[in-house]
């Protein structure tokens, strides 16, 4: 842990860019990655030529990216497309700028799925028994396995529909704040949310995520650097990682990630030195709204089968103890694979997200449920 801590506040994100959010059938994801990183790159102040480090997330080439940026890199990474490598890519940001691998590095997600009808499930996403054993079963998609996993939760813990439906109705209501939300004009009362059809029962429309295409940019560099920003930085204090790939896991394990999602937080919060009541919002991975309860338990916000009492009474909502998803989230502002999450944190401790801003927010708190689980937090 002392070799974590000394990388506590060693590096600042000091540019942030998103391109629009929607269906854009004239642009192709490498197109929208190049939106994200120029919007990021004026955001942040630095010059082209002192970016030396890449990361290209969803995005199909990595070289067609960097040329069309007009890079020179000596680290480069084009991860896995699944959903959990956000967080651990700004985690070996970290290690490679600290290890002087790069000195200052863009980590840019794309995807244009909306537009060419990409499928995230059902028979044609299905990879067969010798890959996936659970897929002839009818587990050909993440929402199958949550949904089974969430009517487990609420035979454990006698949760009510309407105690799901809050977290639907807040992310909403984030979004109708948030002028870049898909979901901005778009208001839904709780009639609305019970007239959404099923889309695996007990999962309605408005617990699922959307598909659309977009992208985000965020530009890293040591401290050292970080001073010279246009904008102030944006340190990353802590952070955590951990998977067994066995009971731990959130999409099979019977302990809804419990105990995975607990050991990432407890060395993202010692490393940071900070506990629960010195975050100031929580922007959590929301694929489907009850990762939302699982996360809340896992991090230690509550105890297990609390977090649908715990969140009651507006407590997520901006204004209250601890707003979750000021903009709107994967459920009504957009889906990229968390990475707006990273840039809803960045912009909340600017103080610069209007009237979804969350009032003197100093430390802000990623998670991702998984696989594998990982946390990131933010501060000033």
């Amino acid at each position: 842990m002392d070799r974590l801590k000394s990388l506590s506040r060693k590096v600042a994100v000091v540019g942030v860019g998103t391109s629009a959010y929607g269906k854009f059938p004239d642009k192709d994801a490498t197109a929208l990655g190049v939106d994200a990183f120029l919007a990021a790159l004026d955001d942040s102040g630095v010059s082209r030529d002192q970016i030396d480090g890449l990361v290209v997330h969803r995005a199909p080439h990595i070289q067609r990216m960097s040329e069309m940026l007009g890079l020179r890199t000596r680290y480069m990474s084009h991860p896995a497309g699944w959903g959990a490598q956000s967080g651990v890519e700004v985690i070996q940001a970290v290690a490679a700028l600290e290890a002087g691998l790069a000195n200052c590095i863009a980590l840019i997600y794309a995807d244009d799925g909306g537009s060419r009808n990409h499928v995230y499930g059902g028979p044609s996403f299905r990879k067969g028994p010798m890959q996936d054993p659970f897929e002839p079963w009818g587990y050909t998609a993440a929402v199958t396995r949550l949904a089974m996993l969430y009517r487990r939760y609420s035979h454990f813990y006698g949760t009510k529909p309407e105690q799901l439906a809050e977290i639907a109705l807040t992310f909403r209501h984030h979004a109708n704040l948030n002028p870049a939300a898909i979901m901005h004009s778009k208001t839904m009362t709780l009639d609305d949310y019970w007239a959404a059809p099923w889309i695996v029962e007990p999962l309605r429309r408005n617990d699922c995520c959307l598909v659309n295409d977009g992208a985000v940019c965020l530009i890293l560099t040591r401290k050292d650097r970080a001073a010279d920003a246009k904008k102030k930085p944006v340190y990353i204090a802590g952070f955590g990682e951990f998977e067994d790939f066995e009971e731990h896991d959130l999409l099979w394990g019977p302990d809804f990630g419990f105990s995975g999602t607990q050991r990432a937080a407890k060395q993202a919060y010692e490393m940071a030195d900070v506990s629960h009541g010195d975050i100031d919002l929580l922007c959590a991975y929301d694929h489907f709204a009850p990762t939302i309860f699982f996360q809340l338990e896992g991090l230690g916000f509550c105890k297990q089968g609390e977090a649908p009492d715990f969140i009651a009474g507006g407590r997520i909502r901006v204004g209250g103890d601890l707003p979750i998803n000021p903009h709107g989230g994967h459920l009504s502002e957009s889906y990229l694979l968390g990475w707006t999450h990273h840039a809803e944190c960045i912009r909340q401790l600017r103080g610069e997200c209007g009237a979804r801003q969350v009032k003197d927010a100093e430390i802000a708190q990623y998670s991702n449920p998984g696989v594998p689980m990982s946390t990131i937090i933010y501060s000033v």
